[in-house]
């Protein structure tokens, strides 16, 4: 990727380069772990839908069989079973729920349970009609059922052969025995009927472990049954007969690892008997993988983000004082101008919807609970028959299922009395009274309804009550519960009928008893009771809708994200390529070499005015340097010339005086004129021979001879140099400092051997000629190896150093300080050293000494 985008591998700090490389990786990293929720969803879905295959195959739950026998005796042996089937007024209800809170939780949680009592002669207790009694259920088992290993437990068989399971066990409940003999007490009907996966149950058995499932995906599942190849069952909403082709199920990738299909993921289990299930999922969509990776780059990010404002604060480095080139203000300023109205319009565009959602669930709550009531009022005749319980229990629960929804109904005092989920309340999940706030709405305030939300345990979920009124001018006596209303009933209804306000509901046309009046209207009479509706599932289907929404919005808000990224990257670095390449020409101007004017396309705009700059700039440097450089020779001719006749002045004016006491002898004709002809001409020979040494070594300077260099013993030369220039006994010191394997040959540059020599020679000149008069000369001279492959020369001597005024001019041609001499010596060795690759320098003390090192580089 660093390569792919052309960025370098350790960005300096500041640059924007180190924050496009955590995003890269930010987003390798998001994605490696979308790919792996991917590849653990896939596990644990087959995992699933083996589970569900083998459970809808398995014919008899051999545990729960065993379980239900032992619990069956258990509750035969209860006291307070005992005792309330041997009373005179007995409490069934009482003892139903204590059979199914005590006896029928835990394991049997999975089947829904159905209980009957009946009395010592068989006959069934507070049943609804229609009940049989223990004998005629007796044989009716024995007809249609059949015996388990466990006494007095049975399975019912179904023409379908993967329809619910059901059980029926029975047991007789005994009295006291006198003498081996007593007659019995009652008996007690358990029925349990495994529960269906349905998209509309509250608890749902075949999918216990839906913490593996992505949201949304446990509604989409669906199953069938076949048998010989055959489609006799299904359930769930993918069309089984008209979408799975029937060859399909000859392919042995089904039941292998399943086959995806116009976007679905179909997996098969083959059972006894020639039957076969087949479970169906909705496939994992590249839209699931992009929300797994838009959820972890986002959140990956903010943390980021948040420790790094920690560190800056942690390190009271404000981000207004960060150092931010040029390019990564450009970048940094287009990304936030890119997030901010990104994260606008989603917030915005999620709020809208949501509301939107909420409104949408409510109408369809409404619209439910108008159903439910609207069943309610057709078997209104039921609703009168207010002493039998189970009557209440039975309407309860074939409205819900009608509807599709569960329901609750409340006598006029808000107490509970009956319910299609009983289970509920009996677990104390739920209170068996009224919620307060909805009998403030609909009897204090009027109200049609109300819609509220409640908790049950950690479940939150909406609730719809509606009130259960009489028709207008129905004299009615009691509620819903046998509670006596009271005297002003009646009047209260024929009020409650000329009080109608404009929030009451238009009339209605009701099918059921169209020979009734106010049948075609909604009843305005007294309130008999109330109807709770609890929508179970509505958190959850709020939840799925915004989960939805929000995929949706971190998927486009993460693409867009990323997208403008990489533009603002390219647009930042399109518009500062023209200041790169001027800050690289820039690093290239030079005063010496040929600079290139730069060439710009777009003219017109602000880096164009630049570049043209620029370029004058250039034009007037040449001219400039031209300019300059002329100067400079001239300059230097002007100073060469001062310097030669400085230098040939000297000689001249002894000669003259010399040339001038001759001629004035001669004319004198004095007697030692041949004596003075002979020392004045050896003083003009050695003046002339000053002349040509002056000479000379300005030639030596301007034209320096060519190089010849080759293979060359350092130490060799070194030698013979100071065996030149050793000192009498009495003149002072001269040491010459080896390595131990100098003789070996190791020490070989590559060098012009006359340029060493006359090095050496001068260097041993000055260091001599340095030592003040008085003082005895030393001088020392060592050879040594150093790092990276090179040689260092160093000659010392204890002579007066070098004053601070002149160290800059000691390199300097046609320098000296001394009263002869050229000063061109050590500028021509300067030169020559360093022309070999090596390098010449001195360190001085005044009054002390001075040290010249020459490094060279070693031979290969």
């Amino acid at each position: 990727m660093v390569r792919a985008v052309n960025l370098r591998a350790t960005p300096i700090a500041g640059s924007y380069q180190a924050s496009v490389l955590i995003v890269l990786l930010l987003a390798l990293a998001s994605a490696t772990g979308a790919l792996a929720l991917y590849e653990r969803f896939e596990k644990q879905l087959l995992v699933d839908k083996q589970r569900i295959a083998g459970n809808l195959l398995i014919d008899n739950d051999f545990y729960g069989e065993f379980e239900l026998g032992e619990r069956m005796r258990e509750i035969a042996r209860d006291p307070f079973v005992r005792r309330s089937l041997s009373a005179a007024f007995g409490q069934p209800e009482a003892v139903r729920q204590r059979i199914a809170r005590q006896y029928l939780g835990d394991y049997f949680d999975k089947y829904e349970s159905s209980i009957t009592l009946y009395d010592e002669a068989g006959d069934p207790l507070d049943a609804p009609p229609g009940t049989p009694s223990l004998v005629e259920a007796r044989a009716e088992l024995e007809r249609i059922a059949s015996p388990t290993d466990q006494r007095g437990v049975y399975l019912l068989h179904s023409v379908n052969p993967f329809s619910s399971r059901r059980y029926v066990a029975q047991i007789t409940v005994p009295g006291t025995r006198v003498s081996g003999f007593g007659l019995p007490l009652g008996a007690v009907r358990v029925e349990l009927t495994l529960k269906k996966l349905t998209t509309y149950s509250v608890l749902p058995e075949l999918l216990v472990d839906q913490k593996f499932f992505q949201p949304g995906l446990a509604t989409e599942l669906s199953y069938a049954g076949y048998t010989q190849d055959r489609l006799v069952y299904s359930e769930g909403d993918f069309d089984y007969a008209n979408r799975l082709p029937a060859n399909l199920l000859a392919d042995k990738r089904l039941f292998e690892g399943g086959v995806s299909r116009a976007g679905y993921h179909h997996y098969a289990v083959r059972g006894s008997s020639a039957r076969t299930v087949v479970v169906t999922t909705a496939t994992y969509s590249p839209g699931d993988w992009l929300a797994n990776f838009s959820f972890q780059f986002l959140l990956s990010s903010f943390f980021w983000l948040l420790v790094i404002g920690l560190l800056l604060l942690l390190r009271g480095r404000p981000v207004a004082r960060l150092r931010l080139n040029f390019s990564t203000r450009i970048q940094l300023l287009l990304n936030v101008g890119i997030v901010v109205p990104l994260v606008v319009v989603s917030v915005a565009t999620a709020s809208q919807l949501i509301a939107s959602y909420q409104r949408d669930l409510s109408r369809t709550y409404e619209r439910r609970g108008q159903l439910a009531l609207e069943s309610l009022r057709r078997q209104r005749h039921l609703l009168s028959d207010s002493s039998a319980r189970p009557t209440l229990a039975a309407l309860a629960k074939n409205v819900a299922g009608l509807t599709e929804t569960d329901l609750n109904l409340y006598d006029v005092h808000g107490e509970l009395l009956a319910s299609s989920q009983p289970l509920i309340f009996e677990a104390g999940l739920l209170g068996p009274l009224l919620n307060p706030q909805a009998v403030v709405e609909l009897r204090e305030q009027n109200r049609q309804r109300a819609l509220l939300t409640e908790r049950a345990g950690s479940l939150s979920f909406n609730a719809l009550y509606l009130p259960v009124r009489a028709g207008a001018g129905e004299v009615v006596m009691e509620d819903l519960g046998g509670h006596a209303l009271g005297d002003n009933g009646p009047r209260k209804a024929k009020d409650a009928g000329r009080r109608r306000t404009a929030a009451s509901p238009a009339p209605l046309a009701n099918s059921f008893d169209e020979d009734s009046a106010d049948d075609t209207a909604l009843p305005t009479g007294p309130i008999l009771g109330y109807v709770g509706i609890p929508f179970f599932d509505s958190e959850k289907e709020l939840n799925t809708k915004l989960t939805e929404l929000f995929t949706t919005i971190l998927n486009i808000f993460t693409l867009m994200f990323l997208l403008f990224l990489g533009l603002a990257f390219v647009a930042a670095r399109q518009l500062t390529a023209p200041l790169k390449l001027i800050t690289e020409k820039l690093t290239k101007t030079t005063l010496t070499g040929e600079n290139e004017l730069l060439d710009y396309r777009s003219s017109d705009d602000e880096i164009g005015l630049l570049v043209r700059e620029y370029n004058t700039m250039l034009t007037k440097l040449e001219a400039s340097k031209r300019e300059l450089a002329a100067q400079e020779k001239e300059a230097a001719w002007r100073e060469m010339a001062r310097q030669v006749a400085h230098e040939i002045k000297n000689p001249l004016t002894p000669m003259k005086l010399s040339l001038q006491f001759l001629q004035k002898a001669i004319t004198e004709r004095r007697a030692n004129a041949d004596e003075l002809i002979g020392r004045i001409s050896q003083t003009l020979i050695t003046q002339i021979d000053v002349l040509s040494d002056i000479a000379t070594s300005f030639s030596n300077f301007t034209n320096l001879p060519a190089m010849r260099p080759e293979r060359l013993d350092v130490a060799s030369i070194l030698r013979r140099c100071t065996a030149l220039h050793q000192p009498d006994a009495d003149d002072g010191a001269l040491e010459l400092h080896l390595p131990p394997d100098a003789e070996t040959g190791r020490y070989l540059v590559f060098a012009d051997e006359n340029l060493l020599v006359r090095t050496f020679n001068n260097l041993l000149i000055n260091a001599r000629q340095a030592v003040p008069e008085g003082r005895e000369p030393h001088i020392d001279v060592s050879l040594e190896s150093v790092n990276s492959g090179r040689v260092r020369v160093t000659i010392s001597d204890n002579g007066a150093g070098i004053p601070d005024d002149v160290r800059d001019k000691v390199f300097v041609p046609n320098f000296t300080t001394k009263e002869t001499g050229s000063g061109i010596g050590l500028a021509v060795a300067k030169r020559g050293i360093e022309s070999a690759g090596g390098q010449v320098w001195f360190e001085t003390k005044v009054g002390v000494g001075t040290h010249f090192f020459i490094e060279l580089p070693l031979a290969g």
